[in-house]
């Protein structure tokens, strides 16, 4: 399932976990809305982001980003 679809999920999660993939969205704060309403109270969203200086072929990541959000 495309990440810009999970608004027709009917479950709730503890849980949601994505690694380098929103970089790929065009639309972050619509996803992101989506995501925060499938959590269960007190549910956790832990997600990676590629930095964009990162972006290009010229560069190597040695560290990455990572970023939780608690409901």
């Amino acid at each position: 399932m495309a990440m810009e679809d999970i608004g027709s999920l009917e479950e709730h999660f503890d849980v949601v976990v994505s690694s380098l993939a929103f970089h790929y969205v065009e639309d972050f704060d619509g996803v992101v809305g989506k995501i925060y309403r499938l959590l269960n109270k007190d549910g956790e969203f832990i997600f990676s982001q590629e930095h964009p200086q990162f972006k290009d072929s010229y560069h190597k990541p040695d560290f990455l980003l990572i970023k939780a959000v608690k409901r």
